[in-house]
Protein backbone atom coordinates (compact mmCIF):
# COMPACT_ATOMS: atom_id res chain seq x y z
CA UNK A 1 0.00 0.00 0.00
CA UNK A 2 1.18 3.71 -0.65
CA UNK A 3 1.45 5.74 2.01
CA UNK A 4 1.80 8.98 0.68
CA UNK A 5 -0.89 9.55 -1.14
CA UNK A 6 -2.18 13.15 -0.98
CA UNK A 7 -6.11 12.52 -0.94
CA UNK A 8 -7.13 15.98 -0.54
CA UNK A 9 -5.62 16.40 -3.57
CA UNK A 10 -6.85 13.18 -5.49
CA UNK A 11 -9.94 14.76 -4.64
CA UNK A 12 -9.45 18.01 -5.58
CA UNK A 13 -8.88 16.18 -9.00
CA UNK A 14 -12.12 14.19 -9.13
CA UNK A 15 -13.93 17.39 -8.34
CA UNK A 16 -12.59 19.58 -11.12
CA UNK A 17 -12.85 16.70 -13.39
CA UNK A 18 -16.72 16.74 -12.47
CA UNK A 19 -16.96 20.92 -12.46
CA UNK A 20 -14.58 21.64 -15.68
CA UNK A 21 -14.58 19.13 -17.95
CA UNK A 22 -18.52 17.87 -16.77
CA UNK A 23 -17.68 14.28 -16.25
CA UNK A 24 -20.17 12.56 -13.69
CA UNK A 25 -19.04 12.14 -10.19
CA UNK A 26 -19.30 8.52 -9.80
CA UNK A 27 -17.51 7.79 -13.03
CA UNK A 28 -14.66 9.73 -12.47
CA UNK A 29 -14.52 8.72 -8.25
CA UNK A 30 -14.26 4.94 -9.61
CA UNK A 31 -11.96 5.73 -12.48
CA UNK A 32 -9.21 7.83 -10.53
CA UNK A 33 -9.67 5.81 -7.32
CA UNK A 34 -10.01 2.85 -9.20
CA UNK A 35 -6.94 2.96 -11.79
CA UNK A 36 -4.62 3.03 -8.32
CA UNK A 37 -5.18 0.05 -6.37
CA UNK A 38 -2.62 1.42 -3.78
CA UNK A 39 -5.88 3.15 -2.21
CA UNK A 40 -6.33 1.77 1.29
CA UNK A 41 -9.99 1.19 2.30
CA UNK A 42 -9.68 4.33 4.25
CA UNK A 43 -8.32 6.58 2.18
CA UNK A 44 -11.19 5.60 -0.77
CA UNK A 45 -13.78 6.49 2.09
CA UNK A 46 -11.95 9.81 2.66
CA UNK A 47 -11.93 10.72 -0.85
CA UNK A 48 -15.77 9.67 -1.50
CA UNK A 49 -16.74 11.63 1.38
CA UNK A 50 -14.96 14.86 0.52
CA UNK A 51 -16.08 14.97 -2.91
CA UNK A 52 -19.57 14.30 -2.09
CA UNK A 53 -19.54 16.44 0.63
CA UNK A 54 -18.21 19.41 -0.85
CA UNK A 55 -20.37 19.36 -3.96
CA UNK A 56 -23.20 18.61 -1.94
CA UNK A 57 -22.63 22.17 -0.29
CA UNK A 58 -20.57 24.41 -2.28
CA UNK A 59 -22.93 27.21 -2.18
CA UNK A 60 -22.93 27.23 1.58
CA UNK A 61 -19.10 27.16 0.95
CA UNK A 62 -18.99 29.65 -1.30
CA UNK A 63 -21.46 32.17 1.06
CA UNK A 64 -18.84 32.28 3.66
CA UNK A 65 -15.66 32.15 1.43
CA UNK A 66 -17.57 35.19 -0.16
CA UNK A 67 -17.71 37.13 3.51
CA UNK A 68 -14.15 36.87 3.80
CA UNK A 69 -12.20 37.01 0.30
CA UNK A 70 -10.84 40.03 -1.11
CA UNK A 71 -11.44 38.30 -4.72
CA UNK A 72 -15.68 37.77 -5.54
CA UNK A 73 -15.72 34.07 -5.43
CA UNK A 74 -16.88 33.72 -9.42
CA UNK A 75 -13.40 35.10 -10.23
CA UNK A 76 -11.47 32.72 -8.14
CA UNK A 77 -9.25 30.38 -9.84
CA UNK A 78 -11.14 27.37 -10.54
CA UNK A 79 -8.58 25.39 -8.25
CA UNK A 80 -8.19 27.79 -5.61
CA UNK A 81 -12.10 28.08 -5.05
CA UNK A 82 -12.47 24.43 -5.19
CA UNK A 83 -10.15 24.08 -2.46
CA UNK A 84 -11.52 26.91 -0.72
CA UNK A 85 -14.44 24.63 -1.09
CA UNK A 86 -13.06 21.49 0.32
CA UNK A 87 -11.77 23.23 3.19
CA UNK A 88 -15.07 25.56 4.67
CA UNK A 89 -16.77 21.51 4.69
CA UNK A 90 -14.56 20.42 6.43
CA UNK A 91 -14.76 22.59 8.84
CA UNK A 92 -18.44 22.90 8.88
CA UNK A 93 -19.17 18.96 8.85
CA UNK A 94 -16.27 17.10 9.44
CA UNK A 95 -15.65 18.05 13.84
CA UNK A 96 -13.39 15.38 13.82
CA UNK A 97 -10.31 16.79 11.60
CA UNK A 98 -8.25 19.67 13.57
CA UNK A 99 -9.25 22.46 12.24
CA UNK A 100 -5.16 23.47 11.99
CA UNK A 101 -4.86 20.67 9.95
CA UNK A 102 -7.80 21.90 7.67
CA UNK A 103 -6.36 25.14 7.02
CA UNK A 104 -2.23 23.45 6.86
CA UNK A 105 -3.35 21.34 4.16
CA UNK A 106 -5.28 23.27 1.82
CA UNK A 107 -2.52 26.07 2.10
CA UNK A 108 -0.06 23.10 1.02
CA UNK A 109 -1.84 22.34 -1.69
CA UNK A 110 -2.63 25.60 -3.18
CA UNK A 111 1.25 26.42 -2.76
CA UNK A 112 2.05 23.00 -4.96
CA UNK A 113 -0.36 23.48 -7.43
CA UNK A 114 0.93 26.72 -7.91
CA UNK A 115 4.25 26.55 -7.18
CA UNK A 116 3.88 29.06 -4.09
CA UNK A 117 1.17 31.58 -5.09
CA UNK A 118 -1.95 31.99 -3.72
CA UNK A 119 -0.94 30.14 -0.46
CA UNK A 120 -1.46 33.69 1.64
CA UNK A 121 -4.73 34.14 -0.21
CA UNK A 122 -5.99 30.61 0.92
CA UNK A 123 -4.42 31.14 4.28
CA UNK A 124 -6.20 34.26 5.47
CA UNK A 125 -9.52 33.43 4.06
CA UNK A 126 -9.73 30.33 5.83
CA UNK A 127 -8.27 31.96 9.64
CA UNK A 128 -10.72 34.82 8.70
CA UNK A 129 -13.87 32.07 8.72
CA UNK A 130 -12.20 30.33 11.95
CA UNK A 131 -11.42 33.25 14.00
CA UNK A 132 -15.36 34.69 13.07
CA UNK A 133 -16.40 31.50 14.36
CA UNK A 134 -17.34 28.52 12.48
CA UNK A 135 -20.70 28.34 12.10
CA UNK A 136 -23.19 25.36 12.34
CA UNK A 137 -24.55 23.55 9.10
CA UNK A 138 -28.26 25.05 9.71
CA UNK A 139 -26.85 28.72 11.24
CA UNK A 140 -26.04 30.91 7.54
CA UNK A 141 -24.72 34.02 8.50
CA UNK A 142 -27.07 36.92 7.46
CA UNK A 143 -29.90 34.86 6.40
CA UNK A 144 -32.60 32.25 8.60
CA UNK A 145 -35.64 30.15 7.47
CA UNK A 146 -38.02 32.17 8.64
CA UNK A 147 -37.26 35.29 6.92
CA UNK A 148 -36.03 34.06 3.36
CA UNK A 149 -36.88 30.46 3.26
CA UNK A 150 -36.26 30.21 -0.52
CA UNK A 151 -32.41 31.56 -0.08
CA UNK A 152 -32.06 29.60 2.79
CA UNK A 153 -33.01 26.38 0.90
CA UNK A 154 -30.82 27.25 -1.96
CA UNK A 155 -27.52 28.29 0.40
CA UNK A 156 -27.84 25.82 2.99
CA UNK A 157 -28.53 22.81 0.04
CA UNK A 158 -26.79 24.51 -2.98
CA UNK A 159 -29.56 24.07 -5.05
CA UNK A 160 -29.76 27.29 -7.73
CA UNK A 161 -32.46 29.61 -6.66
CA UNK A 162 -34.45 28.96 -9.89
CA UNK A 163 -35.11 25.29 -9.14
CA UNK A 164 -35.63 26.42 -5.91
CA UNK A 165 -38.32 28.71 -6.79
CA UNK A 166 -40.01 26.23 -9.61
CA UNK A 167 -40.10 24.30 -6.33
CA UNK A 168 -41.78 27.13 -4.63
CA UNK A 169 -44.98 26.76 -7.02
CA UNK A 170 -45.83 23.37 -6.38
CA UNK A 171 -45.03 22.85 -2.37
CA UNK A 172 -44.75 24.59 1.12
CA UNK A 173 -41.52 25.88 1.96
CA UNK A 174 -41.58 23.61 4.63
CA UNK A 175 -42.09 20.87 2.57
CA UNK A 176 -39.62 22.04 0.25
CA UNK A 177 -37.08 22.25 3.33
CA UNK A 178 -38.21 18.24 4.35
CA UNK A 179 -37.81 17.31 1.10
CA UNK A 180 -34.35 18.69 0.34
CA UNK A 181 -32.86 17.49 3.58
CA UNK A 182 -33.94 13.86 3.33
CA UNK A 183 -32.66 14.07 -0.19
CA UNK A 184 -29.35 14.83 1.06
CA UNK A 185 -29.56 11.82 3.69
CA UNK A 186 -27.94 8.51 3.07
CA UNK A 187 -30.33 6.03 2.55
CA UNK A 188 -28.33 2.81 2.64
CA UNK A 189 -28.84 -0.22 0.29
CA UNK A 190 -32.10 -1.99 -0.32
CA UNK A 191 -32.14 -5.00 -2.06
CA UNK A 192 -35.22 -7.04 -4.23
CA UNK A 193 -34.95 -10.92 -3.62
CA UNK A 194 -34.34 -13.26 -5.66
CA UNK A 195 -37.58 -15.29 -5.31
CA UNK A 196 -37.68 -17.17 -8.32
CA UNK A 197 -34.48 -19.00 -7.10
CA UNK A 198 -35.39 -18.84 -3.56
CA UNK A 199 -37.43 -17.48 -0.68
CA UNK A 200 -36.84 -14.35 1.41
CA UNK A 201 -36.03 -16.18 4.91
CA UNK A 202 -33.04 -18.21 3.41
CA UNK A 203 -31.50 -15.19 1.35
CA UNK A 204 -32.00 -13.39 4.30
CA UNK A 205 -29.74 -15.91 6.13
CA UNK A 206 -27.11 -16.65 3.48
CA UNK A 207 -26.34 -13.72 3.84
CA UNK A 208 -26.49 -13.16 7.80
CA UNK A 209 -23.95 -15.98 7.67
CA UNK A 210 -21.88 -13.66 5.28
CA UNK A 211 -21.61 -10.78 7.63
CA UNK A 212 -24.35 -8.87 6.62
CA UNK A 213 -27.29 -7.13 8.53
CA UNK A 214 -30.42 -5.40 8.04
CA UNK A 215 -32.65 -2.72 9.08
CA UNK A 216 -36.19 -3.52 9.84
CA UNK A 217 -37.73 -0.09 10.95
CA UNK A 218 -38.93 1.53 8.14
CA UNK A 219 -38.38 5.26 7.93
CA UNK A 220 -41.39 7.79 8.83
CA UNK A 221 -43.76 7.59 6.46
CA UNK A 222 -42.33 4.69 4.20
CA UNK A 223 -45.64 2.42 3.31
CA UNK A 224 -44.84 -0.89 4.04
CA UNK A 225 -42.83 -2.65 1.74
CA UNK A 226 -43.10 -6.05 -0.06
CA UNK A 227 -41.47 -8.84 2.06
CA UNK A 228 -38.79 -9.72 -0.94
CA UNK A 229 -36.92 -6.24 -0.09
CA UNK A 230 -34.68 -5.42 2.13
CA UNK A 231 -32.68 -2.92 3.46
CA UNK A 232 -28.66 -3.70 4.02
CA UNK A 233 -26.74 -1.81 6.71
CA UNK A 234 -22.94 -1.16 6.84
CA UNK A 235 -22.16 -2.62 3.71
CA UNK A 236 -20.77 -0.82 1.00
CA UNK A 237 -20.03 -3.62 -1.98
CA UNK A 238 -21.58 -6.52 -2.26
CA UNK A 239 -19.44 -8.10 -5.26
CA UNK A 240 -17.57 -9.96 -3.11
CA UNK A 241 -20.60 -11.98 -1.29
CA UNK A 242 -21.48 -15.18 -2.64
CA UNK A 243 -24.90 -14.55 -2.67
CA UNK A 244 -24.38 -11.77 -4.61
CA UNK A 245 -22.46 -13.58 -7.34
CA UNK A 246 -25.20 -16.93 -7.29
CA UNK A 247 -27.91 -14.40 -8.44
CA UNK A 248 -29.63 -13.97 -4.67
CA UNK A 249 -30.28 -10.59 -5.50
CA UNK A 250 -30.34 -7.17 -7.16
CA UNK A 251 -29.75 -3.75 -5.61
CA UNK A 252 -33.06 -1.28 -6.22
CA UNK A 253 -34.22 1.68 -4.72
CA UNK A 254 -37.15 2.07 -2.86
CA UNK A 255 -38.84 4.50 -5.33
CA UNK A 256 -38.62 2.22 -8.38
CA UNK A 257 -39.83 -0.54 -6.26
CA UNK A 258 -43.10 1.59 -5.27
CA UNK A 259 -43.46 2.79 -8.96
CA UNK A 260 -42.98 -1.35 -10.49
CA UNK A 261 -45.97 -1.66 -7.58
CA UNK A 262 -47.89 0.73 -10.05
CA UNK A 263 -47.92 -1.75 -13.16
CA UNK A 264 -50.21 -4.54 -12.19
CA UNK A 265 -48.76 -7.07 -14.16
CA UNK A 266 -49.90 -10.84 -14.61
CA UNK A 267 -49.17 -13.83 -16.04
CA UNK A 268 -47.82 -13.83 -19.98
CA UNK A 269 -47.85 -10.32 -20.11
CA UNK A 270 -45.55 -9.01 -23.10
CA UNK A 271 -43.32 -6.21 -21.63
CA UNK A 272 -41.78 -3.29 -23.29
CA UNK A 273 -38.89 -1.65 -21.46
CA UNK A 274 -38.51 1.36 -23.98
CA UNK A 275 -35.24 3.14 -22.00
CA UNK A 276 -34.51 0.04 -20.16
CA UNK A 277 -30.93 1.35 -18.67
CA UNK A 278 -29.66 1.06 -16.03
CA UNK A 279 -31.98 -2.15 -15.92
CA UNK A 280 -34.24 -2.04 -12.30
CA UNK A 281 -37.20 -2.06 -14.10
CA UNK A 282 -36.97 -4.64 -16.36
CA UNK A 283 -35.23 -7.41 -14.07
CA UNK A 284 -38.34 -6.60 -11.30
CA UNK A 285 -40.61 -6.90 -14.32
CA UNK A 286 -38.68 -10.31 -15.21
CA UNK A 287 -38.89 -11.41 -11.62
CA UNK A 288 -42.40 -10.53 -11.10
CA UNK A 289 -43.07 -12.69 -14.31
CA UNK A 290 -40.91 -15.88 -13.01
CA UNK A 291 -43.18 -15.66 -10.07
CA UNK A 292 -45.83 -15.26 -11.65
CA UNK A 293 -44.99 -18.44 -13.59
CA UNK A 294 -44.25 -20.49 -11.00
CA UNK A 295 -47.34 -20.06 -9.30
CA UNK A 296 -49.10 -21.29 -12.34
CA UNK A 297 -47.26 -24.53 -11.77
CA UNK A 298 -44.93 -24.59 -14.69
CA UNK A 299 -47.43 -25.11 -16.92
CA UNK A 300 -46.16 -22.88 -19.47
CA UNK A 301 -49.35 -20.59 -19.77
CA UNK A 302 -48.06 -18.45 -17.08
CA UNK A 303 -45.06 -17.08 -19.35
CA UNK A 304 -44.05 -13.96 -19.80
CA UNK A 305 -41.36 -11.91 -21.32
CA UNK A 306 -39.67 -8.57 -21.19
CA UNK A 307 -37.88 -6.95 -24.07
CA UNK A 308 -35.32 -4.38 -22.77
CA UNK A 309 -34.30 -1.42 -25.43
CA UNK A 310 -31.47 0.87 -24.75
CA UNK A 311 -29.48 3.26 -27.52
CA UNK A 312 -26.54 2.04 -25.65
CA UNK A 313 -24.76 -1.40 -26.53
CA UNK A 314 -22.98 -0.86 -23.75
CA UNK A 315 -25.78 -0.90 -21.28
CA UNK A 316 -27.38 -3.23 -22.35
CA UNK A 317 -24.68 -5.67 -21.84
CA UNK A 318 -24.91 -4.70 -18.50
CA UNK A 319 -28.76 -5.56 -18.30
CA UNK A 320 -27.60 -8.98 -19.83
CA UNK A 321 -25.02 -9.40 -17.30
CA UNK A 322 -27.33 -8.98 -14.07
CA UNK A 323 -30.11 -10.75 -16.09
CA UNK A 324 -27.61 -13.67 -16.42
CA UNK A 325 -26.65 -13.51 -13.11
CA UNK A 326 -30.09 -13.77 -11.49
CA UNK A 327 -30.49 -16.37 -13.96
CA UNK A 328 -33.29 -14.89 -16.05
CA UNK A 329 -34.16 -16.37 -19.28
CA UNK A 330 -37.40 -14.32 -19.77
CA UNK A 331 -35.48 -10.86 -20.54
CA UNK A 332 -34.22 -10.42 -24.27
CA UNK A 333 -32.60 -6.92 -25.09
CA UNK A 334 -32.66 -4.79 -28.41
CA UNK A 335 -30.88 -1.99 -29.14
CA UNK A 336 -33.34 0.90 -29.59
CA UNK A 337 -33.42 4.58 -30.23
CA UNK A 338 -36.63 5.51 -28.38
CA UNK A 339 -37.05 8.76 -30.23
CA UNK A 340 -37.48 6.56 -33.46
CA UNK A 341 -40.94 4.80 -34.71
CA UNK A 342 -40.42 1.06 -34.79
CA UNK A 343 -43.29 -0.02 -37.00
CA UNK A 344 -42.48 -3.60 -36.04
CA UNK A 345 -43.29 -3.03 -32.31
CA UNK A 346 -46.24 -1.38 -32.88
CA UNK A 347 -49.26 -3.02 -30.71
CA UNK A 348 -47.10 -5.60 -29.79
CA UNK A 349 -47.10 -5.52 -26.01
CA UNK A 350 -49.31 -5.36 -22.46
CA UNK A 351 -47.04 -3.23 -20.68
CA UNK A 352 -44.94 -0.70 -21.95
CA UNK A 353 -42.02 0.84 -19.19
CA UNK A 354 -41.56 4.83 -21.04
CA UNK A 355 -38.83 5.29 -17.65
CA UNK A 356 -37.50 8.46 -19.84
CA UNK A 357 -34.48 10.79 -20.26
CA UNK A 358 -35.00 13.65 -17.14
CA UNK A 359 -33.60 16.26 -15.50
CA UNK A 360 -33.02 14.10 -12.37
CA UNK A 361 -33.76 16.82 -9.75
CA UNK A 362 -35.29 13.80 -7.58
CA UNK A 363 -31.99 11.79 -6.86
CA UNK A 364 -29.74 15.02 -6.66
CA UNK A 365 -28.69 13.48 -3.13
CA UNK A 366 -27.35 10.71 -4.80
CA UNK A 367 -25.45 12.66 -8.10
CA UNK A 368 -25.46 16.36 -6.19
CA UNK A 369 -23.19 17.43 -9.45
CA UNK A 370 -26.74 16.77 -11.64
CA UNK A 371 -27.63 20.61 -10.23
CA UNK A 372 -24.32 21.94 -12.05
CA UNK A 373 -25.17 21.40 -15.06
CA UNK A 374 -29.05 21.81 -15.03
CA UNK A 375 -30.98 24.50 -16.65
CA UNK A 376 -34.31 25.51 -18.00
CA UNK A 377 -33.15 25.60 -21.64
CA UNK A 378 -32.24 21.86 -21.02
CA UNK A 379 -34.82 21.15 -19.32
CA UNK A 380 -37.18 22.37 -22.40
CA UNK A 381 -34.84 20.15 -24.82
CA UNK A 382 -35.71 17.25 -22.68
CA UNK A 383 -39.47 17.70 -22.71
CA UNK A 384 -39.07 17.42 -26.49
CA UNK A 385 -37.55 14.28 -25.75
CA UNK A 386 -39.29 12.87 -23.27
CA UNK A 387 -42.72 13.82 -25.49
CA UNK A 388 -41.71 12.53 -28.57
CA UNK A 389 -40.78 8.86 -26.70
CA UNK A 390 -43.47 9.20 -25.29
CA UNK A 391 -45.55 8.96 -27.99
CA UNK A 392 -43.92 6.01 -29.84
CA UNK A 393 -43.96 4.34 -25.92
CA UNK A 394 -48.01 4.95 -26.56
CA UNK A 395 -48.25 3.20 -30.01
CA UNK A 396 -46.38 0.11 -29.05
CA UNK A 397 -49.25 -0.70 -26.83
CA UNK A 398 -52.00 -3.52 -27.24
CA UNK A 399 -55.52 -2.33 -26.86
CA UNK A 400 -56.38 -2.91 -24.00
CA UNK A 401 -52.73 -2.32 -22.66
CA UNK A 402 -51.07 -0.13 -20.35
CA UNK A 403 -48.50 2.72 -20.65
CA UNK A 404 -46.45 2.75 -17.69
CA UNK A 405 -44.64 6.38 -17.80
CA UNK A 406 -41.79 7.71 -15.25
CA UNK A 407 -39.11 10.26 -14.39
CA UNK A 408 -36.73 10.66 -11.51
CA UNK A 409 -37.26 14.43 -11.19
CA UNK A 410 -39.51 16.74 -9.10
CA UNK A 411 -40.73 19.16 -12.01
CA UNK A 412 -44.29 19.42 -13.00
CA UNK A 413 -43.58 20.44 -16.63
CA UNK A 414 -41.87 16.91 -17.00
CA UNK A 415 -44.00 14.87 -15.17
CA UNK A 416 -47.95 16.31 -14.95
CA UNK A 417 -47.91 18.50 -17.95
CA UNK A 418 -46.37 15.35 -19.63
CA UNK A 419 -49.22 13.28 -18.39
CA UNK A 420 -51.78 16.03 -19.62
CA UNK A 421 -50.04 16.22 -22.77
CA UNK A 422 -50.78 12.28 -23.64
CA UNK A 423 -54.15 12.67 -22.11
CA UNK A 424 -54.77 15.66 -25.32
CA UNK A 425 -52.68 13.80 -28.41
CA UNK A 426 -54.19 10.29 -27.59
CA UNK A 427 -57.73 11.35 -26.36
CA UNK A 428 -57.02 8.94 -23.11
CA UNK A 429 -56.76 9.14 -19.47
CA UNK A 430 -54.55 8.63 -17.27
CA UNK A 431 -55.73 6.02 -14.70
CA UNK A 432 -53.34 6.39 -11.80
CA UNK A 433 -50.35 9.10 -10.88
CA UNK A 434 -47.95 9.32 -8.26
CA UNK A 435 -45.49 11.75 -7.49
CA UNK A 436 -43.44 10.45 -4.66
CA UNK A 437 -40.93 12.82 -2.76
CA UNK A 438 -37.91 12.35 -0.74
CA UNK A 439 -39.12 12.59 3.42
CA UNK A 440 -42.57 13.45 2.97
CA UNK A 441 -42.90 9.90 1.30
CA UNK A 442 -40.22 8.15 3.65
CA UNK A 443 -36.81 6.61 2.08
CA UNK A 444 -37.00 7.47 -0.97
CA UNK A 445 -35.35 9.65 -3.95
CA UNK A 446 -37.90 11.78 -5.63
CA UNK A 447 -40.01 9.89 -8.49
CA UNK A 448 -43.01 10.01 -10.52
CA UNK A 449 -45.28 7.45 -12.19
CA UNK A 450 -48.29 7.95 -14.05
CA UNK A 451 -50.24 4.82 -15.54
CA UNK A 452 -52.40 5.45 -18.90
CA UNK A 453 -54.88 2.57 -20.28
CA UNK A 454 -55.16 2.25 -23.94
Amino acid sequence: MENNINERAVALQIILKTVKEKEPINTALSRITGARNTFEKRSRAFITQLVYGTLENFMLADHLIGKYSSVPVKKLHKEIKVILEMAVYQLVFLKNIPVSAVCDESVKLAGKIFRGRFKGFVNAVLRSVISSGIPEAEEIPGVSFGEEPLKFISIRYSIPEWIVKMWAEQMAPEDMLEMVRNMRESKGFYIRCNTFLSDTESIRAGLEKEGVSFDDVLKKDTEKLPEYILKVCGLDSFAGLDSFRKGMFYVQDISSVLSGLMYDIVEGDRILDICAAPGGKSINAALILKEKEKDCNNSGSGRGTVLSCDISEKKLELIRENADRLRLDNISLKKNDGRIFDPSMEEGFDIVIADVPCSGLGIIGKKPDIVLNASSEKIKELINIQRGILCNAYRYVKPGGRLIFSTCTVNKDENEENVSFLEKKFKTVCKVKRQILPGIDGDTDGFFTAVFEK
